[in-house]
């Protein structure tokens, strides 16, 4: 292909599809092509749309300078885990700026582990001496309660003395009471002041307490809003800790296709972190599509040594969804994310077991078979324990900090970075990778350009070979069948009119052979035998002219009734024929194919079988071929015999009978002859028009025919499109 640039070849794709569609309208055609050459440029148009949708998307995400790769897999898998450990092993620019502003902030605030548990710890002790302070006020009322109870309890016992002693005193009494207090007024006086002295003395006290108790609720709220100022600022930490971007379990963390970028010398590279396939893909489709356009190469990530499943006509499976997705790519990996929580697991030796590698060959023979020589095989790693060895800045007091260091408590960073196949991965994507990546990043968008257009080569493909085919192939057969039966119907009308003559003359003949042989019976004379011969005849004569026209219209009509359910049932088989190939489904065409072709195709069927029926109606005219004339009627020459007639009676008779036979024989040929002469002359002048018919029900099946070979046409123009980009692709 002549291309200025690698990425014209999405213009000049575009512009090859519009030569061929503009080659399928430029086409020649006569009135019997013209509707089968203006359908299948209507297919071809539906076709093509979805391939330059394709291509436009193509276009849109395609990218030409960084060789990407992209992480692609079912929800939960480990491909951000896998991607984050790339950044921090890889020195992400990006990543490195984040854990530069992780620890400053970290040191701005103070914040560690260590730190954050002796705030708590803090925080625990203010709330611990908070609650010490009002036990010992609830002891202190207590204490105080205790204390004075006998005397509270006898100063209400003096004071219930005194009010019965005023009640029962008399006036003089009260008027000594005003100037001499009583013993129980003098003691209770007594026991009030030191009543008054204890309260004094638990206020005093109380004071003390409470003084000490706001000031242990002011450490502790001073330490609690120190602890949650610190908490607060582990949310400036979490957005650039190591593992932020890793997904927390829920299912769709990752929404979004992300790209992270890395130069390795000369290299530059892109990976792509794409949402899972196995969530709620409805939301990510738009994200997913465009990453996997996007990239060159591609990881399908999984957690399961087990090959893809396959779906259902309900739901697509994991198999279906990577031939979807990847079909178009150059170069597909699949990575096993093996979980391991536990570092006794990364102390055998090996990784994958005998049983997890035989299943990864499966794996791989299932990989073979839907994306073929794209395909490179299996890598086996375990993304968390590499993660944890590369990170070190992870939020403090965090479970994946906790794991870092039951890690690294029995293995050192490079020996869980070797163990766990992150070490491995790493120069797999260093080396073979990204290398030649000017080269790999071409030949990737071309082959996707090329994808595309074998995509639509397939549906041409399937159109031709599932419905068209077939169909013209059914039509062609029932149209044959049903000339076969024209043929078979005409023919049936020369026997049945040849029948119904032959019984029209033999009725004739024996009606006039019965009328004559019962006068000959009566003895008459051979005057009076020729004038009843005659009279006979022309009286059956005109009864035959009355009858036959009748007996071979019911003919007639019945081959009218056969000819017209002989067309009307090819038209009712054509139309389900084409409807059913029409509801076979095609990506570019929506529900299903509008096969619809009129059967007629500008013939008047209707008027044509009329016209047969009308040249039926003329092939025979009774009064003019049952033509006799009476005068031939001869008399056998023994009946001039008058002696030996007039000797013998018998004789006479058997001579007149001889005589009539002779004669109804004679007329009887003459008639026949008749009779096959017009049949002779008018049946042929009925071919023509039948086979015109016949004609009209093949035009189906050419109609069709024609559509198969344009539709062919634009199929080797779109496949010679295909070779052009593959070749320009490897050069």
């Amino acid at each position: 292909m002549d291309l200025q640039l690698p990425k014209d070849i999405y213009i000049s794709v575009l512009s090859e599809v519009n030569t061929v569609l503009q080659s399928l309208k430029d086409l020649s055609a006569d009135k019997d092509t013209s509707q089968a050459k203006d359908r299948a440029v209507q297919i071809f148009s539906e076709l093509s749309k979805e391939l330059r949708s394709n291509i436009e998307s193509l276009s849109k995400n395609a990218e030409w300078d960084t060789f990407t790769i992209a992480f692609y897999g079912e929800t939960n898998a480990g491909k951000s885990t896998i991607i984050e450990t790339m950044r921090m092993l890889l020195s992400e620019p990006v990543k490195l700026a984040q854990q530069q502003e992780f620890k400053d902030l970290e040191k701005k605030y103070g914040i560690s582990a260590e730190h954050l548990a002796q705030m708590r710890h803090a925080v625990e002790q203010a709330s611990q001496a908070c609650t010490a302070c009002q036990a010992s006020l609830d002891a202190l009322d207590d204490k105080f309660l205790r204390q004075t109870r006998v005397q509270r309890e006898r100063v209400e016992a003096l004071r219930q003395q005194i009010a019965e002693h005023k009640e029962t005193a008399s006036v003089w009494q009260k008027m000594l009471d005003l100037f001499i207090k009583r013993p129980e007024q003098k003691e209770a006086a007594i026991l009030d002041r030191e009543l008054q002295d204890a309260e004094t003395g638990k206020q005093q006290e109380a004071a003390v307490l409470g003084q000490q108790q706001r000031a242990a609720q002011q450490a502790y709220e001073g330490r609690e809003q120190s602890l949650k100022e610190a908490e607060a600022s582990l949310a400036l930490l979490a957005s650039r800790a190591d593992g932020a971007i890793i997904g927390n379990g829920t299912s769709d963390f990752t929404l979004d296709t992300t790209s992270y970028h890395f130069s390795n010398g000369e290299q530059q590279f892109a990976l792509l972190d794409v949402p899972g396939i196995e969530g709620k893909e409805t939301r990510v489709m738009d994200a997913i599509l465009a990453g996997v356009q996007k990239a060159h190469a591609v990881f399908y990530v999984t957690n399961k040594a087990a090959a893809p499943q396959k779906g259902d006509e309900r739901q697509p499976g994991t198999l279906e969804k990577i031939k979807q997705h990847l079909g178009a790519q150059t170069e597909v990996w699949t990575v096993y994310n093996k979980r391991v929580t536990n570092p006794i697991q990364l102390t055998s030796g090996r990784l994958a077991s005998d049983d997890e590698m035989a299943s990864l060959q499966d794996l791989d023979r299932r990989m073979n078979e839907v994306l073929g020589e794209r395909y490179r095989g299996a890598v086996a790693l375990s993304a968390y324990p590499a993660f944890l060895a590369a990170a070190s800045c992870l939020m403090p007091d965090s479970q994946s900090a906790a794991n870092k260091a039951k890690f690294q408590a029995k293995l050192s960073q490079p020996e869980l970075l070797d163990r766990s196949g992150m070490s491995a991965f790493r120069e797999l994507l260093l080396t073979d990778l990204v290398k030649d990546f000017k080269r790999k990043i071409t030949r990737s968008n071309y082959n996707k350009a090329n994808q595309v257009v074998c995509g639509t080569i397939g549906e041409v493909s399937k159109t031709l070979r599932e419905s068209f085919k077939p169909l013209g192939k059914e039509l062609k057969k029932d149209a044959e069948q049903a000339q076969l039966q024209l043929d078979t119907a005409l023919d049936a009308l020369k026997t049945r009119l040849e029948s119904q003559g032959e019984s029209a003359i033999s009725r004739f003949s024996n009606n006039v052979r019965k009328n004559i042989y019962a006068e000959i019976d009566k003895d008459i004379s051979n005057d009076d035998f020729k004038d009843a011969l005659e009279r006979f005849i022309a009286r059956e004569q005109a009864k035959l002219v009355a009858e036959l026209p009748g007996l071979m219209q019911k003919e007639v009509e019945k081959f009218q009734e056969q000819i017209d359910d002989i067309v009307k049932r090819f038209q009712a088989f054509a139309a389900d024929l084409m409807d059913a190939y029409g509801n076979i489904r095609v990506t570019g065409l929506g529900s299903r194919l509008d096969l619809k072709i009129d059967i007629d195709n500008g013939i008047n069927i209707p008027g044509l079988l009329g016209a047969v029926v009308g040249g039926v109606l003329m092939i025979w005219n009774p009064a003019g071929w049952v033509v006799l004339a009476l005068g031939a009627i001869t008399v056998l020459a023994g009946l001039v015999k008058s002696v030996m007639g007039f000797f013998s009676s018998d004789y006479k008779k058997s001579q007149q009978r001889k005589a009539a036979n002779s004669n109804l024989d004679d007329i009887a040929d003459k008639m026949r002859e008749s009779l096959r002469d017009s049949l002779g002359a008018a049946l042929p002048q009925l071919e023509p028009k039948i086979e015109a018919l016949k004609a009209a029900l093949d035009k189906p099946a050419a109609q069709i025919a024609g559509i198969v070979t344009m539709l062919g046409k634009s199929e080797r123009q779109l496949k010679n499109l295909s070779k052009k980009i593959e070749t320009a692709g490897t050069l």
